[in-house]
């Protein structure tokens, strides 16, 4: 669940750099497992 909350809190910033957008895909994987 932790790692969930951290996405969440990335996926409010805005995409700065590849790091933002990798973690935005892991949060999309996440929600669809």
């Amino acid at each position: 669940m932790s790692e969930r909350i951290k996405s969440n809190d990335l996926a409010a910033v805005p995409e700065i750099s590849l790091e933002g957008r990798h973690f935005r895909l892991m949060k999309e994987m996440n929600e669809l497992s």
